[in-house]
């Protein structure tokens, strides 16, 4: 950065070509007859202007420079295009286009080139750093080398010394950055007390307030990640979002109160109002809808899909889907899509491409109960029941019923002849017992 802040022949050239252009506006605005009388004090050659006890009094052949004030750009000696209006501004200054309003802005800066302070004390200690941007009492204070700042109201960026390319725009803002760069900070406090993280961005009051060296983190809305100190890659929006987190990684909150509570669980995702609201070290969740998996604390690999889905689940690797289909506390490894529907006849349950589907010989049969409950057994430990040996049994049954069937009509047989000799043993005695009696 240093090195393109002193490329003198590209400085040097536009330099000149600015100067040729104040030269022929003077020649084109000599004074005439039609000239203010009498004529302005503080002019000197080479376009500067100065204003103020020992304003400029070091000047040799800097040009176009603007100093109002007691000791304003005192040691500018062949700088140019500066502006100094405020006592002590650009004091110790040798660089080009600066400009400091307000006193003892840009007071120390020696050669940094391209800054603008506008506030009392703003960038007092910048020396080399370029590009910064400072608009308030104090802002960038102790600057000293860190370049591309912008830093707007009082005290924003105060603490920064190398830190570049951050933005903070409210009261305090970045106040405690020292050497982090590319941080955007937005809102009153918002990454106060940030020090040396990186790439972090805080919209809001009091967004990321905490932070010290987390870094790749994104908070939007008011004290949305305000207590994180060191955990990375966040992202929160919503008011309170993920307030509390301090080391968590790679979570993200969307919606007012979610994953308020998570303190250092890592790779979470809420989208909702309150969703995993109660979190604090559950890893790997997804709950998406107003106070899903909202007393969730350390589960995890739970995901919960809809309005308080999954609202009372505590344990791991769960599966709810539905408005309120809550699950139950405790249980583990549990799918519930659904479930809390009215039954018996009054909810049905349509799933595309099981028709006509083929599973193939080997597969086990599934049923359900009438809490909704799916499972392959009747019984803990009874064995699974395959198609191939439903259609054995089934076999089996037909075989049997056949036989049964030949075995029933040979007895039918037999028991028409045993029938047939009744009657002719009966007939017989009938027969004997009328000679008898004739007797």
């Amino acid at each position: 950065m240093k090195k393109h802040l002193k490329e003198k022949p590209v400085k040097l050239r536009s330099i000149q070509v600015v100067t040729v252009a104040f030269a022929c506006l003077a020649v084109a605005t000599t004074p005439n007859i039609f000239g203010v009388v009498p004529s302005p004090d503080g002019g000197y050659p080479g376009g500067n202007t100065a204003e103020g006890q020992n304003a400029l009094s070091s000047l040799t052949s800097g040009t176009y420079n603007t100093a109002v004030g007691f000791l304003s750009l005192l040691t500018n000696a062949q700088g140019n295009f500066n502006t100094g209006i405020g006592a002590g501004t650009l004091l110790t200054n040798t660089a080009d286009r600066n400009t400091a309003i307000g006193a003892g802005a840009l007071l120390s800066n020696t050669a940094g080139n391209f800054n603008t302070a506008n506030g009392a004390f703003a960038l007092f200690t910048n020396t080399e750093g370029g590009f910064n941007t400072a608009n308030g009492e104090s802002t960038l204070f102790k600057n000293t080398t860190g370049g591309f700042n912008t830093a707007i109201g009082a005290s924003a960026l105060f603490n920064n010394t190398e830190g570049n390319q951050n933005t903070a725009t409210g009261y305090e803002a970045l106040l405690l950055n020292t050497t982090g760069s590319s941080n955007t900070a937005n809102g009153s406090l918002a990454l106060l007390n940030n020090s040396t993280g990186n790439e972090n961005t805080a919209t809001g009051a009091g967004t990321l307030f905490s932070n010290t060296t987390g870094s790749d983190n994104t908070a939007t809305g008011s004290h949305a990640l305000s207590v994180n100190t060191e955990g990375n890659s966040n992202t929160a929006d919503g008011v309170s979002a993920l307030a509390n987190n301090t080391s968590g990684q790679l979570d993200t909150a969307t919606g007012a109160g979610a994953l308020l509570n998570n303190t250092s669980g890592n790779s979470n995702t809420a989208d909702g109002v309150s969703a995993l609201a109660n979190n604090t070290t559950g890893q790997l969740n997804t709950a998406i809808g107003a106070g899903a998996l909202l007393n969730n604390t350390s589960g995890n690999g739970n995901v919960a899909l809809g309005v308080e889905a999954g609202a009372d689940l505590t344990d791991n690797s769960n599966i709810d889907i539905g408005v309120q289909v809550r699950g139950l506390a405790g249980e583990s490894n549990t799918i519930r899509i659904g479930d809390n529907l009215p039954q018996e006849g009054q909810s049905n349950c349509y799933i595309g491409g099981v028709f006509d589907g083929h599973v193939g010989l080997e597969s086990f049969i599934v049923s359900v109960n009438s809490d909704n409950k799916v499972g392959d057994t009747s019984l803990p430990g009874a064995p699974k029941l395959r198609v191939r040996e439903v259609l054995e049994a089934v076999k089996k049954v037909a075989e049997l019923k056949a036989t049964v069937a030949a075995l029933t009509a040979q007895l039918q047989g037999q028991a028409a002849q045993i029938q047939k000799v009744s009657a002719q043993v009966e007939m017989n005695n009938s027969t004997k017992q009328v000679v008898l009696n004739n007797q």
